[in-house]
């Protein structure tokens, strides 16, 4: 009788591990699914103009507008609920990096 009781704990275990796998597999398929869909919604932004920085988190426009301007600016931005308010020079510069230079010079980097 032991050696039934052992056999379904046995039978048991290996449909939670098949069980377990294809879960896994079901998930890698579902994260390749969501980074394809990410990619293509990156180059759509990237292909109508909106500046993406290295995270991929969009930019926000007004400083990505400030930053190809040959003018110096001021341009007010919300950083995680806070207004900063950041002059640019009039030399163009990178916007994703003033962004980060931004969020870092405020403490608010993340």
């Amino acid at each position: 009788m032991a050696w039934r009781r052992s056999r379904r704990v046995i039978d048991d275990l290996t449909y939670e591990a098949e069980q377990a796998r294809a879960e896994r597999q079901r998930l890698r398929e579902r994260v390749e699914r969501l980074c394809e869909s990410v990619d293509l919604l990156e180059a759509i932004a990237r292909a109508s103009g909106i500046p993406l920085d290295a995270a991929g988190k969009s930019l926000p426009p007004d400083l990505a507008a400030a930053a190809r301007s040959h003018h110096e600016q001021v341009v007010r931005l919300d950083v995680r609920g806070q207004e900063v308010i950041a002059v640019l020079g009039s030399e163009e510069g990178d916007p994703a990096e003033m962004w980060r230079a931004i969020k870092r010079e405020t403490g608010l980097a993340s």
